[in-house]
Formats: structure tokens, C-alpha cells, sequence
């Protein structure tokens, strides 16, 4: 995977979800709860926020993360359900902006729904105030989205009382190199292997030939030395209800996901509270991830009530998908929390 993620908060604290792009200084998250243990430099790192739903406990990290961004010559884009515009401007507004007219910092905001992406930019040098002459309008075949990189964004509705979206990513199409038939080309290694990887993989423009230790060869003549590894996909699902409804959201977005990031905020002996706030439980997510192939599940956004501890969730889910493992944290809990019972 291209993507490595770390939750930010522990299990029972607000969601957030950091994800680093292919070793590289990028950033993006997944919600935006409190955003205290992510330094700094990681903040200044993020270029996107994926946000499922506004309730204060998924987004009360924006100030956070404007605050540290404000000075940067960037672009940073939130995508989210309809109505985040509005309330990403309403909390803009919220601050007076006088020192701000010489800032290149740039906020985007783009509404995803079903089929079209509607995009708001609030530029801090007008004082973050929007210009409806920079609003876009995008239509979409099917509800996802291919974002500068190339990563391939899935998103759908989930029932949650609120507009709330889940999502996935899948990387991209990245080219690798034959091993055993570059070594029966009898080719020379050098600087045009990188080249051609980058071609085939999309990320520059096909010239018509590459000089090859002084030898032209054209591209069609190279492509047999390249393979095409399948794109790992990650999917992040939280607060919802286990009805039919989500779960064809959830179908569209996570099938067959190598990785299943998913809220299981009440254990099965609280199902009735589960439903009635509209959330899964631990056992309910167990059995999603398997009817959805998923490789690995990952649990978090534990209801406050189970403060500490970490495996009940894991085991009750293991009970319908044994690969149910602890979540990568960016700051680990205590060992104590950690480890299994010995029951």
C-alpha cells in the first residue's frame, strides 16, 4: 500500500485518521476531530480533509488545522457531504481577518453528491470571504472522484440522521519493472528505467522514444519489461446504523478493500443504544467486514463509556472476521491498554 495511516486520537477520543502518501511529506485525513497529537509539521503536510459529517466531535479540529496553515502558499481541500461550504464558511467568518490581505493560503471545499462534485474556494487575502465567480460545478457518471494524483476517491451516503458520507481511496496505477525479463533483455540499467515507469504509469507525457545508454528505443518496443500491481484500496466508514440502505453504501465504497477502517462505538450488549444513535457495534462490523472481503478491519470512535479499553471491540468482532487487529496509532496507548485478557 502507497498509503500508511495512523489514528490520531485513541479508539475512544474524536476520529481522525492520518494518512501519509507514498513515503512522501504529504498528508491527508480522514475527519477532523481534536488534532492536538499530530505535530506541527505534519499539519502544515496536510493537503486534503475527507469529512464524513459535521458533528462537533468529527470537525472541531478545523481551527487547528487552518490556524497552522494560515501563512502557507497552499491549496487545502475539504471534501464532504452537501452543506459543508456553508459551514465551513460560517466558521471563517467566525474570526475577523484584517492581517491576512498579503496570504496566498486557499481554501476548497467540495460537495459531493451522486452525480456532480460542486466546489467553493475562500481565499484568506479577501478575507475568506467566498467569490461565487470561483464556484465549480462537475458532473459525475458514478459517485466518485479521480483526484490530481491519480487516487480514485469513492464516496456514498450512510443514515446517520445528518448528510454523512463514507469513503474509499484506491491508489494509482503504478508501473513496476519485470525483473527476470529485464535481465533477459539484456538492457543496460540506467536513468530510463525510472523514466519509463513514469510514462507507463501516466505521471508524464509519452515522448516518442527513450535514448537508452545512446540506443533510441520507442516506448511500445519497452512496455513488455512493465507489470501493473493491483491498486491497494482503502475505506473509511463511520457513524452509520446496520440497515440495507448503508449497506449498499458501504458495498459501493469498501468491497473488497485491503483495508477496512470502521467505528464501532457500542459493543453487541448495547445494540439498542447502537440503533437508536445511529451506530454500529463491534459484532455488526465483524460480519460487514466479511460480507465485504475486506483484508484487514481496523476499530475506532468507541463510545466515552468504554474509555481504555481496546480489546473487548477487537475480540467481539474477531467473532465474525478474525482479521480484526489494533488500530496503528500515531501515539500508541499505554501497553496496559494494549494487551489482550488472558481470557
Amino acid at each position: 500500500m502507497r498509503y500508511n495511516c495512523w489514528l490520531v486520537n485513541q479508539p475512544w477520543e474524536d476520529p481522525a485518521l492520518l494518512m501519509q502518501i507514498n513515503d512522501s511529506r504529504e498528508y491527508w485525513l480522514f475527519d477532523c476531530g481534536e488534532l492536538y497529537q499530530v505535530s506541527v509539521g505534519h499539519l502544515m503536510d496536510t493537503t486534503k480533509v475527507f469529512v464524513t459529517h459535521t458533528h462537533v466531535d468529527h470537525f472541531i479540529g478545523f481551527d487547528r488545522l487552518l490556524r497552522m496553515n494560515l501563512r502557507e502558499a497552499k491549496e487545502l481541500q475539504f471534501y464532504g457531504p452537501p452543506g459543508i461550504a456553508a459551514q465551513v464558511g460560517s466558521r471563517l467568518q467566525g474570526y475577523s481577518w484584517n492581517l491576512t490581505d498579503d496570504s496566498e493560503f486557499v481554501i476548497k471545499c467540495c460537495e459531493l453528491e451522486e452525480t456532480k462534485v460542486v466546489s467553493y474556494l475562500f481565499r484568506a487575502s479577501n478575507r475568506f470571504v467566498e467569490d461565487i465567480d470561483d464556484r465549480r460545478a462537475h458532473p459525475l457518471t458514478h459517485p466518485e472522484l479521480r483526484l490530481e494524483d491519480g487516487s480514485m476517491l469513492r464516496f456514498a451516503p450512510v443514515v446517520h440522521g445528518v448528510e454523512c458520507l463514507c469513503y474509499s481511496l484506491t491508489e494509482p496505477l503504478q508501473a513496476r519493472l519485470k525483473k527476470e525479463e529485464f535481465k533477459r533483455s539484456g538492457l543496460p540499467a540506467g536513468p530510463w528505467i525510472a523514466q519509463l515507469l513514469k510514462i507507463c504509469s501516466g505521471q508524464v507525457a509519452e515522448p516518442p522514444y527513450l535514448e537508452v545508454c545512446g540506443m533510441r528505443k520507442g516506448i511500445e518496443e519497452l512496455r513488455p519489461l512493465v507489470f501493473y500491481p493491483k491498486p491497494g484500496r482503502c475505506a473509511y466508514v463511520t457513524d452509520t446504523v446496520f440497515n440495507r440502505e448503508s449497506m449498499a453504501s458501504m458495498h459501493w465504497v469498501a468491497q473488497g478493500a485491503d483495508v477496512l477502517w470502521s467505528e464501532a462505538c457500542f459493543r453487541h450488549a448495547q445494540r439498542d443504544k447502537a440503533v437508536a444513535n445511529f451506530h454500529l457495534t463491534a459484532r455488526q462490523v465483524g460480519r460487514i467486514a466479511k460480507e465485504l472481503e475486506v483484508g484487514e478491519l481496523h476499530l475506532f470512535h468507541y463510545s466515552r463509556r468504554y474509555r481504555g479499553e481496546l480489546w473487548p471491540h477487537i475480540r467481539e468482532a474477531q467473532e465474525n472476521f478474525p482479521h480484526t487487529t489494533p488500530p496503528p496509532q500515531l501515539v500508541p496507548a499505554p501497553s496496559a491498554e494494549l494487551a489482550p485478557s488472558a481470557s
